[in-house]
């Protein structure tokens, strides 16, 4: 079982895909939930609140997107982990939700994490170019 382990990362990778078609996709192709995120950073007086909301949401929108195909994987981490990390500290935790409402956001930190550690796995774009080289 070991030698399969490489592959382990794609079954990861289909739940960002599941993110990626449902939640992800509402909050950037709809205004209003970005001006409500935008305005909830300002109201916690979070600098640059609507930039931070509309380029932020785009940032994991894209590095949702590198992930599921698996390229530049840990790179890719980098803002989905900063992103839940904002949510978590200062959306889940100040306004004591119940660990089913902050599960999701907790999971795709840890997915993040992961990432950043281990990589895309295999398949993905990121083994295929290493195979090139």
């Amino acid at each position: 079982m070991k030698k399969y382990a490489d592959y382990a990362p794609v079954f990861l990778r289909f739940i960002f895909l599941l993110y990626f078609i449902t939640a992800l996709q509402a909050k950037v192709y709809n205004p209003k939930v970005i001006q409500a995120f935008s305005e909830h950073l300002a109201s916690l007086h979070f600098p640059l609140p609507w930039w931070f909301a509309a380029v932020g949401t785009w940032m994991v929108f894209i590095a949702y997107f590198l992930l599921v195909i698996g390229w530049k994987a840990r790179w890719a981490a980098i803002p989905v982990i900063v992103y839940f990390a904002v949510a978590i500290l200062t959306y889940h935790l100040p306004n004591q939700h119940s660990i089913s409402k902050t599960m999701p956001a907790t999971v795709l930190l840890a997915l993040g994490l992961f990432f950043l550690f281990n990589g895309a796995g295999k398949p993905s774009v990121d083994s295929l170019q290493g195979k090139r080289k």
